[in-house]
């Protein structure tokens, strides 16, 4: 909003398509910042929950874009390249897609999101021949802590 003076000094209060020109630059910002947050939302994820604030920012900027295919499909991108692999132990994958599960509900509490993007996860675990036993382990630690 601090850019939006010098705008209205250049064109003048009484031009009509100011107020147009204005949203359409506050649109242009915040489209802008969605994708550029979208290539950052696999450390969101990583980092969560102390990545909450960055997340929420997020998703009211995605409210007003509507941009949440492009979210989706750059995440998905991201989670082929840097998760699914065979580098990755199958107990930090589950490790990941809980964490996903939570960052991901709080962009899109729908679960549209969360849907389309945990698709490849879900079918890569399944071809991990451990990942019933990580499974279980997890579950079985969880209990012996509590």
């Amino acid at each position: 909003d601090s850019f939006f003076p010098y705008v209205t000094e250049v064109f003048g209060e009484q031009n009509p398509s100011l107020t147009t020109m204005q949203n359409e630059l506050r649109f242009a910002g915040t489209d802008y910042l969605v994708k550029l947050r979208s290539k950052e939302l696999f450390e969101m994820v990583a980092e969560y929950p102390e990545s909450l604030v960055a997340l929420k920012e997020l998703r009211d900027n995605i409210k007003h874009t509507d941009n949440i295919a492009y979210v989706g499909k750059s995440f998905r991108t991201a989670l082929k390249k840097r998760l699914l692999h065979l580098g990755a132990s199958t107990s930090q994958i589950l490790d990941f897609y809980v964490s996903m599960i939570k960052a991901l509900r709080v962009l899109d509490s729908s679960d549209f999101l969360l849907n389309f993007v945990a698709s490849p996860v879900r079918s890569y675990l399944l071809s991990r021949k451990d990942a019933v036993r990580c499974i279980v382990a997890s579950l079985t630690e969880g209990k012996q802590s509590e």
